[in-house]
């Protein structure tokens, strides 16, 4: 079967500049990505579940669909600005990395 990809780029912040982003597919590490950086993940078919996580913080858990031979692309960003980034370490740590496709 013909395997696809989830390209994961992680776009540059005002917030975390100098520490990485740890990747994790399906519950498995696959990589790290430093700002401005991009992984492939070679995947199977189907539904996959993508964590973005950095110290005790982290993205929600974001699920795509890839069909076969598909590249899907996703970006990573920190929360900006330093209220927003504050309240969100303290208070909703599972948020301060957001994950979009577009």
């Amino acid at each position: 079967m013909e395997q696809a990809n989830i390209r994961i780029e992680r776009r540059p912040s005002t917030s975390g500049i100098l520490r990485s982003y740890k990747v994790y597919v399906d519950g498995q590490q696959v990589g790290k990505l430093r700002e401005s950086e991009q992984l492939a993940v070679p995947v199977q078919p189907g539904d996959h579940v993508i964590v973005l996580r950095v110290d005790w913080c982290s993205s929600h858990p974001v699920t795509v669909h890839v069909e076969a031979g598909e590249e899907v692309p996703l970006y990573g960003q920190s929360i900006s600005g330093i209220i927003a980034g504050l309240y969100t370490l303290i208070f909703n740590p599972q948020n301060y990395i957001q994950v979009f496709s577009h």
